[in-house]
């Protein structure tokens, strides 16, 4: 019963491939595809970014007269990009940092006469 099962299914799906579906026709390009497709998709973003520059007036309205007046023009935009990246939830404050070792690691990463790095981690969300 299960090979029927496979050998109708396969002959249904043949069926299907060989008719061509409404508003269509075969792919019948040269060359390599994916060479053709990534170059399509980069000349699409080269036109969108092009454009993105006359449009960026309209979402940056920077008051350029004090530090404070400026990171107050632009501080709807800083919203809107903590928005997209998801980064609305409140941080906790940082109290300690943690040093990420064991027993057979240190947390010690790189050391020289000017500085040391450590491996460390500290809570960001409750």
């Amino acid at each position: 019963m299960r090979i029927f099962s496979i050998l109708f299914f396969s002959f249904w799906v043949g069926k299907l491939h060989a008719a061509q579906l409404p508003n269509t026709r075969p792919l019948t390009m040269d060359g390599d595809l994916s060479v053709q497709m990534v170059a399509g998709i980069d000349r699409f973003l080269m036109r969108e970014i092009d454009a993105s520059v006359k449009l960026r007036a309209n979402f940056w309205k920077h008051d350029r007269r004090t530090a404070k007046s400026y990171t107050a023009s632009i501080q709807k935009n800083r919203d809107q990009l903590r928005t997209i990246i998801g980064a609305v939830d409140k941080r906790l404050p940082i109290t300690a940092l943690e040093l990420i070792s064991t027993t057979a690691a240190s947390s010690l990463r790189y050391e020289n006469e000017t500085m040391t790095v450590h491996a460390i981690r500290w809570p960001v969300l409750p």
